[in-house]
């Protein structure tokens, strides 16, 4: 098998301004991957282990990466400060079953249980009063 005839093909050296011009795109490309990137750690809070949330998860997915039985804890407002209509979300991504548990005076209200259902199910949390959220997703049938 040979080359195919020069009719099929033509091969030209680029110019200085294309040359430029293409550098020029691949500097914007990486400084939009470092956005991203960056956008990314803004977002999304990845636990290994039992974790209570914080005023700064608000509006962030939590992913609970843990591959035993896990707790996700809300705190009373007196610890976790953030306005009614506040929401989290979250994702079970280990193995490990993930329950969302009220601290000490919080309610969790849920019309199926307080925990995720498997791997790689969401939920989310919204503050629907003080001391008081609503639980909803992909949660497990007890």
């Amino acid at each position: 098998v040979g080359m195919p005839s020069s009719s099929f093909y033509s091969l030209t050296t680029p110019s200085v301004s294309e040359v430029t011009s293409f550098l020029e795109q691949l500097d914007e490309a990486q400084a939009l991957a470092t956005q991203v990137e960056g956008y990314l750690t803004e977002v999304l809070n990845l636990q290994t282990a039992n974790y209570s949330l914080v005023a700064s998860d608000r509006g962030k997915l939590v992913a609970m990466n843990v591959g035993s039985v896990n707790t996700l804890t809300i705190p009373p407002d007196s610890s976790l400060d953030v306005p009614v209509g506040s929401w989290v979300n979250l994702v079970q991504l280990g193995t490990g079953n993930t329950t969302v548990a009220g601290g000490s005076g919080v309610t969790v209200n849920t019309a199926i249980s307080n925990s995720l259902r498997t791997q790689y199910s969401i939920g989310s949390l919204v503050k629907t009063a003080a001391n008081t959220w609503l639980l909803m997703g992909d949660l497990k049938i007890t």
